[in-house]
C-alpha cells in the first residue's frame, strides 16, 4: 500500500488515532527483515485489532502469518501446527521430501507426534529460513498461549545468528504470564517492546460508535470510558450492559474472564494483598499489613507481576480490570468480612467511615446516610470533589426517600456531579425528585445544573420542551416559575438583542437571596451577551455575580465572577487583566476537581499566551488542558480555539489540518462552523492567499452576525484578516467599513488594540487609493497604538505591514529600520510566516537600498565623506593612506548611485529617497 495512503488505511481499520503512531511503528518493522516487536498490555486492550490492522497494511511482497491461539487450544506442538497450517504451498513444497514428511506427520496426527525431536526441530528451521527468504511476517496473538514445547522450538529459532531470525516477528501479549511458557523473552530487547496504553475517553467513544452500539447518551459514554479504564473490549460490554438497563454485564465478559485467569496462577499471598488492596481503592502499606499480616515480599511480587502498584507508602491495583476481576470472583460475604476489618485499620477517618458502609447489608441505614453526609460536605470543602461525590451517593443510598432529609442528600450529591460535569449522573439524580414538591431554594439548586445536563445530553430543543412542560406545573406568580422562564431565557435562540432585555428584566425581579444558583447564570450569560454585541467586558455585572456569590456563599465555579473576567477580558482586548484572573480560575478549578472547567480554563489561558506572542508557555498550559480533557468524552470548545491558534502560529499543517477535518461537538454548531472557516480563512491570509481568505472569512463573518456577535475578540479577530483580503482584492469600501467597526470599538472603552489594527487597515486601503503620506502617517499611528495594546505577534504583523508600505513608497532605509525592530522581538522564532515575510522584505530592501552592499571599510569612509571630512582628514582618522580612502569612496558613490558628497549625505540619511518620493 502506497505510504500516502496510510491514515486513510487506519481510519478504515478503525484503529484510534491516538494508536496510528504505534500502527506506523509495527508496520515499519515488519516491513525491515528481521524486525521484532512485541505488543504488551492487559486483555481486551485492543491488541488483536492492532495486529489485524497490520496484517492487512503490509506490503504485498510481504508473507504475513498470522496466527492466533486460543484458551481453549491445548498440546504440545500446538502453536508450531498453527504456523505450518498458514504456509503457503509454493514455500512447503520448497522444504525437502524427508522434512516435509516429518511436518506434515505432526500436522496429520492427532495427538500430534513428533518422532524424533531433533528431525523437527531441523525441518522446522528449514522451513523457516525459506519463509524468512520470502519476506515473511509472523504475527503471533495471544503469545502467553503458545505451548511450551512450541516455544522451546520456535524462540531460539528467531534469535540471530540463526538464518530465520531474518523473519520479522510481532507477538502480542504478556511475554511471563506467570505460568511455565517464560521464553519468549529471549527473542526481544528492551527497546522492542511496546506498552498498548489504554485509551482515552476519547477512543473509547470512538470504539462504541465503530461498534454500533447506538442508544448510548453521551454521559452514558463517559461513564462507561471512566469505568473501564480505557480497555475497549470490557467498554463494550459495560456498554451493552447500560444499554439494557443494568449497571454491569450479567454475564462475566471475556476481558474479566481473562484477567481473572491470569488473578489465578498468582501466587496465594499476591492474590490476598490484591483483594485486599482491591477493596481499599487505594491505601498504604501499614493498612494492608494491619489486615493480612507482613506484606512486604507479597507487594514486591506482585510489583513484579504487574498488579499492584506502590508510590511510597500508597499501594495501588494496576489497572481498573485487575479491580473488577478479582471482586467478581469473591464472594459477597468475603468482601463484607474484609470490609469490616478495613474499617478498623489506620486509614482516613472517611474511608473508615466508607468500609463500615460496605461492611453491613444493603438497605436504608439513616445513621451511616447522616455520617456519609456530613463526611461528603468535609470533602468537598476542603476541595476533595472526586472523595465528596462518593461520599455523597453512598449518603443518597443509605437514604430513606421518605425522609425529609433525603432531598437535600440528593441535591447535594447532582451539585457535586454537576461540578465535575457528570452529566448522566445529574440527570438521574433529578429525576428522583419531583419539582413541584420542592421549595424555591431547592429547586434553584437543581434546576441550572439540570438544565445544562440535558442541553448536553439531549439537546437544546429538548431542554426546551421540557422546560415548557415544567412552566405549566407552577402558578404565574410563582418564584419557580420565574426561575424556569429565565432559565428558558437562558438557552433561546431568539434575537440575540431581544434576549438580553427580557433577560437583564426577568433576572432583576428574581430574588437573589432566594434563588442565587439562577441569578448567577443569568448574570453570566448577560456578561457575554454585552460582550458579544461589542458593549466590552461588564465590570457592574461583574459586580453583582461577586455581590450574589457573597451574600449567598455560593461559588457556581463556571458562571462565577471569576469566570466572567477570566475569559471576557481578553477578549475584549484586556490581555493583562486576564492572565491574572485566569491563573486564579485555573487554581481554583484544579482544587474543586473540576476536570471540565480546569481544561477549559487552561485553554483559554493558552489563547492568552499565544496572542501575547509566548508561544511556549502556550503549548505547555495547552498540554496541560489536553491531559485534563483526556478525562472527557467530549473537550471544551476553548481547547479546539487555542489548539487553532497555536497551529495557525506555527504553521503546523499537520495539526491544523486534522482540527479543520476533525469532528466537532454538535452543542456548539454554528460557533465551531465560524471558528473552523474562521482559522482557515486566516490561514489563507497569512500565506496572501487572499482569494481563499476573502471566501472564508466572508462566511465566517455571516456565521458569527446570525448569532449577534458582533465584538471581533469574540469572533476570532476575522475583522482584521478579513479587511485586508477586502483591500488586497480592491474592495476597499468594504475594508473601510471594518476598519470603522473596530475603530468605533475603542471611543468607548479606549481598546488600543481595536484601534490600532483599524488604522492598520485604513493605512493599507490609503496606499491602494495612492496617498502615500497618509498611508505612512497611518501604519505608524497603528504601530504605536498595537505596541500599548500587547498582542505582540499582531504588533510584529502591523510592522511588516509599514515595512512594506515604505517600500512601496521608495523608503527602503526606513523599512530597514522597521524590520530590525520586528527581528529583534524575536517573535519571528515561533511563527514561521512572520519569519519568511522578515527574511522577504529584507531581501527586497537589501535589493533596493546600496547601503547594504557597502562593506564595513567603504561606510566608515562614506559616513566621514558625509560628515564633512576631506579625504585627507579621513585617511589621518582611519590610519590609512589617501589611495585607499579615495577607492572606498568611489566604490560607495557606484553602489550608493550619488556623484557628489552632498548626494552621498542625502542618501545615507534616507533623506534623498524621501526628496524623490515627494517631487
Amino acid at each position: 500500500m502506497p505510504a500516502g495512503n496510510h491514515e486513510d488505511a487506519a481510519g478504515r481499520d478503525r484503529v484510534p488515532r491516538e494508536r496510528r503512531e504505534l500502527l506506523e511503528r509495527m508496520v515499519r518493522v515488519a516491513g525491515e527483515r528481521g524486525g521484532r516487536l512485541a505488543i504488551v498490555g492487559e486483555p481486551g486492550v485492543g491488541k488483536t485489532t492492532m495486529l489485524e490492522a497490520l496484517a492487512r497494511r503490509v506490503r504485498d511482497d510481504r508473507t504475513v502469518l498470522l496466527i492466533r491461539l486460543d484458551e481453549g487450544a491445548t498440546g504440545p506442538y500446538t502453536a508450531v501446527r498453527s504456523l505450518l497450517r498458514l504456509v503457503p504451498d509454493r514455500v512447503l513444497r520448497a522444504v525437502p521430501i524427508g522434512y516435509r514428511a516429518v511436518l506434515e506427520q505432526l500436522l496429520a496426527t492427532t495427538p500430534p507426534e513428533s518422532g524424533d525431536h531433533r528431525m523437527l526441530e531441523a525441518a522446522l528451521r528449514y522451513l523457516c529460513n525459506l519463509l524468512a527468504a520470502a519476506h515473511a511476517v509472523v504475527v503471533l496473538d495471544d503469545a502467553h498461549l503458545a505451548d511450551r514445547q512450541s516455544v522451546d522450538l520456535m524462540a531460539p529459532m528467531f534469535r540471530p545468528p540463526h538464518e530465520a531470525a531474518g523473519i520479522a516477528l510481532v507477538v502480542a501479549r504478556e511475554l511471563d504470564a506467570g505460568g511455565p511458557v517464560t521464553s519468549w523473552k529471549v527473542v526481544f530487547t528492551a527497546a522492542q517492546l511496546a506498552f498498548l496504553a489504554p485509551l482515552s475517553p476519547a477512543g473509547i467513544a470512538a470504539v462504541l460508535s465503530d461498534a454500533d452500539l447506538d442508544g448510548l447518551t453521551a454521559t452514558d459514554v463517559a461513564e462507561v470510558a471512566a469505568q473501564s479504564g480505557g480497555n475497549p473490549s470490557w467498554a463494550v460490554d459495560l456498554a451493552v450492559a447500560r444499554r439494557s438497563g443494568q449497571d454491569r454485564p450479567a454475564t462475566t465478559s471475556r476481558a474479566v474472564t481473562s484477567t481473572i485467569a491470569r488473578i489465578t496462577r498468582l501466587p496465594g499471598p499476591v492474590q490476598e494483598v490484591l483483594l485486599t488492596t482491591a477493596l481499599m481503592r487505594a491505601g498504604t502499606v501499614e493498612a494492608l499489613a494491619h489486615v493480612v499480616g507482613p506484606t512486604d515480599q507479597a507487594l514486591a511480587e506482585g510489583v513484579r507481576l504487574g498488579v499492584l502498584g506502590v508510590k511510597g507508602r500508597e499501594v495501588s491495583v494496576t489497572t481498573p480490570l485487575l479491580r473488577a476481576a478479582v471482586l467478581e470472583m469473591t464472594p459477597a460475604a468475603d468482601r463484607r468480612a474484609l470490609h469490616a476489618r478495613l474499617a478498623e485499620a489506620p486509614l482516613p477517618a472517611a474511608h473508615r467511615l466508607e468500609h463500615r458502609d460496605d461492611a453491613a447489608l444493603p438497605g436504608p441505614r439513616p445513621d451511616l446516610a447522616e455520617e456519609l453526609r456530613a463526611a461528603s460536605g468535609r470533602a468537598r470543602r476542603i476541595g476533595t470533589t472526586t472523595d465528596a461525590l462518593r461520599l455523597a451517593m453512598r449518603s443518597v443510598a443509605r437514604s430513606d426517600g421518605r425522609s425529609a432529609a433525603h432531598v437535600d442528600r440528593v441535591l447535594h450529591a447532582a451539585e457535586i456531579a454537576g461540578t465535575q460535569g457528570d452529566v448522566a449522573l445529574v440527570l438521574r439524580l433529578s429525576a428522583t425528585l419531583d419539582p413541584v414538591t420542592l421549595a424555591p431554594a431547592e429547586f434553584d439548586r437543581i434546576a441550572v445544573v439540570t438544565a445544562e445536563a440535558v442541553a448536553a445530553d439531549l439537546g437544546v430543543q429538548a431542554l426546551e420542551r421540557r422546560l415548557a412542560d415544567a412552566h405549566r406545573s407552577f402558578a404565574p406568580d410563582d418564584v419557580r416559575s420565574e426561575v424556569i422562564r429565565v432559565l428558558r431565557l437562558l438557552w433561546s435562540d431568539d434575537d440575540a438583542a431581544d434576549v438580553a432585555r427580557e433577560l437583564d428584566a426577568a433576572t432583576a425581579a428574581l430574588p437573589a437571596d432566594l434563588v442565587p444558583h439562577t441569578v448567577l447564570a443569568a448574570l453570566e450569560d448577560l456578561a457575554f451577551r454585552r460582550l458579544d454585541s461589542g458593549l466590552g467586558l461588564s465590570s457592574e455585572i461583574i459586580a453583582r455575580s461577586r455581590a450574589v456569590e457573597s451574600a449567598s456563599g455560593v461559588l457556581e465555579l463556571s458562571t462565577s465572577s471569576g469566570a466572567i473576567e477570566a475569559v471576557g477580558a481578553y477578549q475584549a482586548d484586556d490581555l493583562s487583566r486576564s492572565r491574572p484572573a485566569l491563573t486564579a480560575f485555573v487554581r481554583t478549578s484544579e482544587l474543586l476537581g473540576a476536570h471540565a472547567t480546569t481544561a477549559r480554563a487552561m485553554a483559554h489561558a493558552a489563547i492568552v499566551e499565544v496572542l501575547s506572542g509566548r508561544v511556549v508557555h502556550a503549548a505547555a498550559l495547552l498540554a496541560d488542558a489536553e491531559r485534563h480533557a483526556l478525562r472527557l468524552v467530549d473537550a471544551p470548545p476553548p481547547l479546539s480555539r487555542a489548539r487553532g491558534l497555536l497551529a495557525l502560529t506555527r504553521n503546523d499543517r499537520d495539526a491544523l489540518e486534522e482540527l479543520l477535518t476533525g469532528w466537532l461537538s454538535p452543542v456548539a454548531t454554528i460557533r465551531g462552523r465560524l471558528l473552523l472557516h474562521g482559522l482557515a480563512g486566516i490561514d489563507a491570509a497569512w500565506s496572501e492567499d487572499w482569494a481563499v481568505a476573502r471566501a472564508e472569512l466572508e462566511t465566517a463573518l455571516h456565521l458569527a452576525e446570525a448569532k449577534g456577535i458582533v465584538e471581533p475578540g469574540r469572533r476570532l479577530w476575522i475583522d482584521v484578516e478579513l479587511a485586508r483580503a477586502r483591500a488586497h482584492l480592491g474592495d476597499l469600501d468594504g475594508a473601510e467599513r471594518l476598519a470603522r467597526h473596530l475603530a468605533t470599538l475603542d471611543e468607548p472603552h479606549r481598546r488600543p488594540h481595536a484601534y490600532g489594527q483599524a488604522l492598520r487597515v485604513r493605512a493599507l486601503v490609503a496606499m491602494q487609493r495612492g496617498d502615500q503620506e497618509e498611508s505612512l502617517r497611518l501604519a505608524e499611528e497603528a504601530v504605536q497604538s498595537l505596541r500599548r495594546g500587547g498582542f505582540a505577534p499582531e504588533l510584529a504583523r502591523a510592522q511588516l505591514d509599514r515595512a512594506q508600505l515604505l517600500v512601496d513608497a521608495g523608503r527602503e532605509g526606513r523599512a530597514r529600520q522597521v524590520l530590525v525592530d520586528v527581528a529583534a522581538s524575536r517573535i519571528h522564532a515561533d511563527d514561521p510566516r512572520i519569519a519568511a515575510r522578515t527574511l522577504r522584505l529584507t531581501e527586497v530592501v537589501d535589493a533596493a537600498d546600496g547601503r547594504a552592499l557597502l562593506t564595513a571599510a567603504e561606510t566608515r569612509v562614506a559616513q566621514a565623506a558625509a560628515a564633512g571630512r576631506t579625504n585627507r582628514e579621513i585617511a589621518a582618522q582611519l590610519f590609512v593612506s589617501v589611495r585607499t580612502v579615495e577607492t572606498h569612496l568611489g566604490n560607495a558613490y557606484r553602489k550608493m548611485g550619488v556623484r557628489t558628497r552632498t548626494q552621498l549625505a542625502l542618501a545615507l540619511n534616507d533623506l534623498g529617497h524621501d526628496e524623490s518620493a515627494t517631487r
